[in-house]
């Protein structure tokens, strides 16, 4: 892909790892067993028993417990609802080669479609915001990082390294993720954090081989009222 122009201090942290996604010709995973049955274009549901690794993360400030900002904006921002929240892109990278990158593709279950951001150079500080609609417990989330298409496009395009954690009460935390195909997933102290929407936004990224465009495949917020 090419662009156009141009935790918590008591967050349990946890990364599962899977095998890199297959090429061409083999059958695609479904990391997170959701797909449509039925669906040809999705990728079938297969049963792995992903190594576990745990990291920790420097204590940050503590939350205040129910005052909420608004939600970041962008002037280039695109919002749409999926999921059950709405999912919002600071950017997104022109359609290409018969594909989107929209927010939604974040939450469509397919490993051939990502969000991708579409600032020129590799997208620091570009970000997706997931607003809940209203306060509930925040209890982390699940992320398959980069463009899982195929091996190749994954190393091709840019794979996220640092994301700041922003929830909507002003805490933040920067997180570290790995340069590893298959979930990754950072959980919240137990009960959750009150909040009404958490922001992510790229800090620092693994370089791609060809491209400088940043991607995430699938994201899944982990919530409970």
């Amino acid at each position: 892909m090419a662009k156009h122009g141009g935790a918590f201090g008591l967050l349990a942290l946890g990364l599962c790892l899977a095998p890199l996604s297959p090429v061409a010709g083999q059958q695609p995973r479904c990391f997170f067993l959701e797909c449509a049955p039925g669906d040809a274009t999705a990728p079938v549901p297969q049963k792995t028993v992903p190594q576990q690794q745990a990291f920790s993360v420097g204590p940050g400030p503590k939350p205040a417990p129910s005052l909420h900002a608004p939600r970041p904006r962008s002037a280039t921002e695109v919002c749409e609802a999926a999921a059950g929240f709405d999912y919002c892109g600071s950017s997104v990278l022109a359609p290409q080669y018969g594909f989107n990158y929209l927010p939604s593709n974040m939450t469509d279950n397919r490993l051939d479609t990502a969000w991708v951001e579409g600032h020129p150079g590799d997208g620091i500080g570009e970000w997706v915001v997931v607003d809940f609609g209203r306060e509930r417990r925040f209890a982390g989330f699940e992320i398959l990082n980069g463009y899982h298409k195929n091996a190749n496009l994954f190393k091709a395009n840019n794979r996220v390294r640092d994301l700041e954690m922003i929830l909507s009460n002003g805490y933040r935390q920067i997180i570290t993720l790995q340069d590893a195909s298959g979930p990754q997933r950072v959980n919240a102290e137990t009960g959750g954090i009150p909040a009404t929407w958490v922001q992510l936004k790229i800090k620092s990224v693994y370089p791609g081989t060809k491209y400088k465009d940043t991607a995430i495949t699938e994201l899944r917020i982990l919530t409970s009222d």
